[in-house]
């Protein structure tokens, strides 16, 4: 990847990045509705800064958290569907390959 600019204490330099300009907003703003759901925390999630994520009224915890139910919701769907297409062509093949046994 591109490396960016740090300074002495690490933190980058460049501002061009949503989630480090997330430092910059007040309380509110970090407690609000608004960027919950924001595609940046998905783009950018290295960026987050730890401190906030302990708080759990926090945007960043709450963006957290909501990619984890996400991620496990995708993963739960994927289950299932891979099991209803196993469940959907299991007989079939069994049915299909005594078939073509039966035929040599």
């Amino acid at each position: 990847g591109v490396m960016s600019k740090k300074d002495k204490d690490g933190e980058r330099l460049d501002r061009t990045n949503p989630v480090i300009e997330l430092n910059d907003i007040s309380v509110q703003e970090r407690e609000g509705p608004e960027l919950l759901g924001n595609t940046m925390f998905w783009k950018y999630y290295e960026d987050i800064n730890p401190k906030y994520v302990f708080k759990c009224s926090t945007i960043e915890y709450r963006s957290l958290k909501l990619m984890l139910f996400e991620t496990i919701f995708y993963v739960m769907l994927l289950g299932v569907l891979t099991g209803y297409i196993d469940a959907c062509r299991g007989s079939m093949t069994y049915y299909t390959t005594k078939a073509g046994r039966d035929f040599w």
